[in-house]
C-alpha cells in the first residue's frame, strides 16, 4: 500500500462498509487500489484502537462467530501473497510493513462477503480471503486515525476484485467517481461504465496500476522535462495528493508562477509556497488550467490542483486579510524518482480500471450523477473527515 506523509496535513478519508461472515457483520474499512491485501482488526487485537477520531465505528472481526469462517492453510493458493509466512501449525500468517512505517501482521481467514447486486444473475455473497490482523504498529494504533481494517482493490490475486472476478461474481472492471468539493463523497461501481466520451490510455505493468505519462503543459504550454522524469506513474487511490520528482515540480511551479495574474501574490508559508487570491478573482480567473498528456493524445484536464490553506494548514499559516483566500499547488516533491497521482487528481470524472483490457479510462463528468454501468453493482460513498489534523495523506470509499 502507498500512504505518503504530509506532516502538516489533515487527511480526508473515503471509507467502505463491509460485510463479512455468518451471521454478517458490518466493518468500516479503507478503500485502496494501491493494496491488494485485505484486513480487518481481529477481537483479540491488543494493539487496535476502541474508538476513532474520524466518526466511524470501530468493530472486530471474531471468526469463532462466524459459521462459514475457515482458516487458510499454507498449502492454500493464495498463501503467497504480500508479507505471507507460514506458522508451525501450518496456519497460513501474514506481516506487512507500509510505506508510511505502519505494520500489521496477522493470519489469513477464508469467509463470505456480502453485497448488493442490481440484478439476481450473480451471487450475493461470495469467499474470499483476507486478514485477521493481530498486532499493528505506527500511525494505525492512534485513536484520530483509527478505522476497522482495509479492502484492497489492487490487480493482484489476493485482491477482492480478482478473488470475486475469478469466480465469474464480478467482471475485471471497476470505476470510483469522487467528487472534488469536501465531504461530498461520490460512487463506486462494479462493471463497465457505459459513457459515450469516456478515453482511455494503457495500464503497463501488473503489480499496480500504472500509465505513462508523455509531459504536463500549464496555460497550454508543455513543460521542458523530459519524458523519462515522469517514468510509470502510479495511479493510487490511497494517496490524497499528486507526487512530482523534484525537477518536476519545479518546472510545474515556475510555470504556474508565471501565468498567473498579477493580483494574486504569492509568499512562503510553512515551508511552502502559499498563493494568495483576493475576493474579486475567480480560481478559474487565478491559476492557468493543467493538463496530464498521454501517449495517443489523450489528454486529462485537471478540475482541481489546489489546495484551500484555511483547510489543510490553519494551525501553522497566518490568518489571511479580509476578502482573500490562500491557496497551495497540491503537487508536492516525491521521495526519489516516482510520480503518483492520489485523488487530487482522481477528482470529478469517472475513472475507470479496466484490468480485462488492460487501460484506464476516464470523461470529465458530475459525480452526483448516476453512472450507467452495464452490469452488476453500484455502490454509494460518502466521505468521513479526521477532526483533528494527522500527518498521512490516504483515501477511501464507502459501499453502501
Amino acid at each position: 500500500m502507498c500512504r505518503k506523509k504530509l506532516v502538516q496535513g489533515k487527511s480526508q478519508m473515503y471509507f467502505t462498509k463491509l460485510e463479512l461472515g455468518s451471521p454478517p457483520r458490518e466493518f468500516e474499512v479503507l478503500f485502496d487500489t494501491g493494496s491488494d491485501l485485505s484486513w480487518v482488526a481481529c477481537s483479540f487485537c491488543a494493539d487496535c484502537p476502541r474508538s476513532s477520531g474520524l466518526r466511524i465505528p470501530i468493530n472486530f472481526y471474531d471468526i469463532t462467530s462466524s459459521q462459514t469462517a475457515e482458516l487458510v492453510s499454507c498449502s492454500h493458493h493464495k498463501c503467497n501473497g504480500l508479507g505471507a509466512t507460514c506458522s508451525k501449525t501450518n496456519q497460513c500468517n501474514y506481516h506487512v510493513k507500509y510505506g508510511d512505517g505502519d505494520e500489521v501482521d496477522g493470519y489469513y481467514v477464508s469467509d463470505v462477503i456480502h453485497f448488493d447486486m442490481l440484478t439476481s444473475q450473480f451471487n450475493s455473497s461470495e469467499f474470499i480471503v483476507f486478514g485477521c490482523t493481530e498486532n499493528m504498529s505506527g500511525l494505525l494504533t492512534t485513536n484520530n486515525l483509527a478505522f476497522s481494517g482495509i479492502v484492497g482493490f489492487g490487480p493482484g490475486q489476493l485482491s477482492v476484485l480478482s478473488q470475486l472476478s475469478s469466480r465469474a461474481s464480478t467482471p475485471k472492471v471497476f470505476s470510483h467517481c469522487l467528487r472534488g468539493d469536501r465531504g461530498a463523497g461520490g460512487v463506486l461501481a462494479l462493471g463497465e461504465v457505459i459513457e459515450p466520451r469516456i478515453i482511455y490510455t494503457p495500464l503497463i505493468g501488473s503489480r499496480h496500476y500504472n500509465v505513462e505519462l508523455e509531459s504536463i503543459s500549464v496555460d497550454g504550454k508543455v513543460l521542458p522535462v523530459d519524458r523519462k522524469t515522469f517514468r510509470d506513474v502510479l495511479v493510487d487511490s490511497g494517496t490524497t495528493l499528486a507526487y512530482l520528482p523534484e525537477v518536476a515540480l519545479t518546472a510545474f511551479i515556475t510555470a504556474v508562477n508565471i501565468a498567473i495574474p498579477k493580483s494574486v501574490t504569492t509568499g512562503i508559508g510553512a515551508g511552502r509556497q502559499i498563493y494568495e487570491v483576493p475576493s474579486f478573482i475567480s480560481m478559474a480567473n487565478a491559476f492557468p488550467p493543467v493538463s496530464l498528456n498521454f501517449p495517443g493524445g489523450v489528454s486529462m484536464l485537471l478540475q482541481e490542483y489546489l489546495l484551500n490553506t484555511s483547510f489543510f494548514f490553519k494551525f501553522y499559516l497566518p490568518t489571511p486579510a479580509n476578502g482573500v483566500t490562500t491557496w497551495e499547488i497540491a503537487f508536492q516533491k516525491s521521495q526519489g524518482p516516482v510520480t503518483i497521482f492520489g485523488d487530487i487528481i482522481l477528482k470529478d470524472k469517472i475513472i475507470e480500471y479496466d484490468l480485462a483490457r488492460q487501460r484506464l479510462g476516464w470523461p470529465t463528468r458530475d459525480c452526483t450523477l448516476y453512472i450507467s454501468i452495464s452490469f452488476y453493482s453500484e455502490y454509494m460513498i460518502e466521505s468521513s473527515l479526521s477532526s483533528s489534523s494527522i500527518p498521512l495523506v490516504s483515501s477511501s470509499l464507502r459501499f453502501l
